[in-house]
């Protein structure tokens, strides 16, 4: 499976800054740990009128985790990902990737096992 093809599609849903597909060793889907577009989050909170302003407090909102899913899940099919590819949950977070914490080369690419390994925790729940 092509992670970067999804990735590629997931880039266009309006909710995404930077996404990680992820997927376990005899896992039957693959994940994806989603960066969200903090302005865009806000907007739904306030759209889904959640009375909360508070980013970090928003990406763990389960009403948050859904729309943004749906919408990957959209984009996914709109960009003729396959059913296997796609993934069946996402997990958003608040801090940003860049390479001043590790999480990306110089050159904007995923470290994907730092990613991974930070973010574990998230990746355990999105199995469980």
């Amino acid at each position: 499976m092509a992670l970067t093809k999804v990735e590629a599609a997931l880039k266009l849903c309006e909710f995404v800054d930077m996404p990680m597909v992820y997927g376990k060793t005899g896992g039957e889907w693959p994940v994806a740990l989603i960066c969200p577009q903090k302005p865009r989050i806000l907007a739904l909170a306030k759209e889904l009128s959640l009375g909360e302003t508070d980013f970090e407090t928003l990406c763990q909102k389960q009403e948050i985790v859904d729309r943004v899913t749906q919408a990957c899940r959209e984009q996914c099919k709109a960009q003729k990902i396959l059913e296997f590819e796609t993934p069946k949950k996402f997990a958003l977070i608040s801090e940003l990737w860049t390479p001043e914490n590790d999480m990306l080369t110089a050159a904007m690419k995923l470290k994907r096992p730092l990613i991974a390994e930070k973010h574990k925790e998230a990746v355990a729940s999105l199995y469980a």
